[in-house]
């Protein structure tokens, strides 16, 4: 019966501090969006050239400004970023559990409109 209330107890801490953290509750489910942190402008600039690589064309202007985040073994981020002249991109990146980062998806021809 302890470690029932012990397990209850926890669970109901682990909640309110992921709400509190802008984290989903459900697990696995999508946080809401939000504009875009410093952590999440170093992350999307971390994973600059391999975007460039992916594809094929160099961005003068770069800037995180939305994101939204799931929890999984990390974290991943569903970046939306300003490329200049009215233009989004949508980016997917995967922080791992060992604190790398891995580009996952690349959406291009996006609006600031557009959902993330």
């Amino acid at each position: 019966m302890a470690k029932l209330v012990y397990s209850l107890l926890l669970y109901v801490i682990l909640q309110s501090f992921m709400k509190t953290q802008g984290f989903s509750t459900i697990p696995g489910g999508k946080a809401p969006v939000r504009d875009a942190t410093e952590e999440v402008k170093e992350i999307a600039l971390a994973v600059k050239a391999e975007v460039e690589a992916k594809v094929n064309q160099t961005f003068a202007v770069y800037e995180a400004v939305k994101y939204r985040s799931q929890v999984v073994a990390g974290v991943n981020y569903y970046i939306k970023v300003h490329v200049g002249d009215g233009k989004y991109i949508h980016i997917t990146v995967w922080s791992k559990l060992d604190q790398t980062l891995e580009l996952t998806s690349v959406e291009v021809n996006k609006t600031a409109d557009d959902d993330l």
